[in-house]
């Protein structure tokens, strides 16, 4: 009797020990701290034993980028050449292999493209020796948890998601993550598509050419306004800028989305026969758990799911200039207040409002030329001649 007693205590104990550690939270392999700059992840890795690189970390990238000039430095020998696709088209670029990759204890060899990053350096403000993602993603389990800035690494084998998150669906294709978003026009019609998943890109949402024909997107709003982009190709893409009234992904929603439309027949957006890109200025407000190989992800809000969604009020555009040290005026809109005011592209500028305007930080900036109503007085160079000029922001869309 006593040894039956045991027994069945030592079978509870047992039982009591496999669902604790079952039901136990997974502890991951390798923690990256990671800073925001612009609506971009930087984090650091080595090549073949390098000093530390500076990489954005891109769940759009399917092959690693390398900057040629860092491939330079770190003596890599090209293996040939290979057509590289971007956002505006398509390059020639070189390709190297079997490249060593260290991540903290991850290590692995993978091969990269050699893609110019000059133009990126420029928009965001910092060097770039290059971009990696799904060399990451199809090893390891990755939670992108943007609350503490750190990019977490689990194992498939032991993973098991504990967090709030909505379990979401995705699906890859061309060894990237697509999920399935349903988004309102202001005329109350709701279109649904998959989309990238895409934490190198800094805008909300971009429509594919595709998608946008397909639901003649163009006729569906008010007030548009048109930028365009050259990128690392020469040629310029043109994109049409509007405001959805409503976008839903799973339980969750947005309204006053700020979003994009081309007609490029180049690129991701005009060879993608989805919806198009969704990128870091929805996926920054949820702590996300992408695992690839059982095709889930996670999405739980964090501190920023409520923050307002900004858009440009001033029609200025401000881009680096190439040796990142100071800011000038890259695009101004027609029409708007700044085009009205005088500005000129290529403008540089020294203060707004009083405050002289610094590289290391266009947060402020950002966020003053984001308030309708916003009175600002602004004194550039152009061609070396100082001048002033004031205008109030307004709603472009």
């Amino acid at each position: 009797m006593k040894k039956t007693i045991a027994f069945t205590l030592l079978w509870l104990s047992v039982i009591a020990f496999l669902k604790s550690a079952a039901f136990a939270t997974p502890q991951p392999q390798v923690v990256v701290p990671f800073q925001m700059q612009n609506q971009h992840m930087f984090f650091q890795l080595t090549i073949n034993g390098s000093h530390p690189l500076n990489f954005i970390f891109d769940t759009g990238a399917a092959t690693m980028v390398l900057n040629p000039e860092t491939a330079k430095e770190l003596g890599l020998t090209e293996a040939g050449v290979i057509s590289a696709k971007g956002v505006g088209g398509v390059i020639t670029a070189p390709r190297y292999q079997d490249i060593p990759i260290a991540l903290g204890k991850i290590k692995f060899k993978t091969q990269a493209v050699g893609f110019p990053v000059k133009h990126l350096e420029q928009r965001i403000g910092r060097t770039i020796d290059g971009i990696i993602g799904a060399d990451l993603l199809y090893r390891y389990v990755l939670e992108m948890n943007y609350d503490q800035k750190e990019l977490r690494f689990f194992g498939f084998d032991d993973f098991r998601y504990q967090g709030k998150g909505e379990k979401i669906r995705i699906k890859l294709k061309s060894r990237l993550a697509t999920c399935r978003l349903s988004v309102t026009t202001p005329d109350g019609k709701r279109f649904r598509g998959r989309f990238l998943i895409d934490s190198g890109a800094g805008d909300c949402l971009d429509f594919t050419r595709h998608f946008t024909r397909k639901h003649k997107l163009r006729q569906r709003f008010s007030k548009t306004y048109r930028l365009h982009s050259s990128g690392a190709t020469t040629t310029k893409t043109y994109f049409q800028m509007a405001k959805l009234s409503g976008l839903k992904l799973g339980q969750y929603s947005f309204k006053g989305v700020p979003i994009s439309m081309t007609n490029t027949k180049g690129g991701v957006l005009g060879s993608f026969k989805n919806g198009g890109i969704l990128g870091n200025r929805i996926l920054k407000r949820f702590n996300i758990t992408l695992n690839y190989q059982k095709l889930e992800s996670y999405w739980e809000p964090n501190q920023s799911y409520r923050a307002s969604i900004q858009h440009n009020c001033t029609g200025i555009l401000v881009y680096y200039t190439p040796d990142l040290k100071q800011l000038l005026v890259r695009q101004i809109v027609t029409g708007s207040a700044a085009a009205k005011a005088g500005l000129k592209e290529e403008d540089l500028l020294l203060t707004v409002n009083g405050k002289k305007v610094q590289a290391k930080d266009k947060s402020w900036l950002l966020k003053l030329m984001a308030k309708p109503g916003q009175v600002i007085n602004i004194k550039i160079k152009r061609k070396g001649e100082i001048k002033q000029f004031r205008l109030t922001a307004q709603s472009l869309i």
